[in-house]
């Protein structure tokens, strides 16, 4: 993980990166490699993350023991379960199971 104070970069197992901005900053600039536009978010937002059937129950219960309540759950006709929360700043977070898009 990477903080610079106003965002975070988290290694997502080796394969990705996820950046998490703070609310009310905008981002971007120029550096010695390029310009990156200005960005930046408001009001809510839906971020899903992967994970694989056998380790749901564990995000579920952790989500529990963090007094976080899941809002919906359930078998996609496809076969790929969603389970939907929300973070503190009231983002809709999502853990998906194979087998909910075509591609995943």
């Amino acid at each position: 993980m990477v903080n610079e104070g106003h965002f975070c970069a988290l290694d997502v197992a080796g394969r990705s990166v996820l950046l998490i901005f703070c609310r009310g900053h905008q981002h971007g600039g120029q550096m010695a490699c390029g310009r990156i536009p200005p960005h930046g978010g408001t009001g809510t937002s839906h971020i899903g993350f992967s994970t694989t059937e056998a380790d749901l129950p564990a995000w579920e219960t952790r989500l529990a023991e963090w007094s976080i309540p899941v809002e919906s759950k359930f078998t996609w006709p496809t076969g790929g379960t969603s389970v939907f929360f929300r973070d503190p700043d009231g983002h809709l977070l999502e853990f998906l199971t194979p087998r909910v898009w075509p591609t995943y």
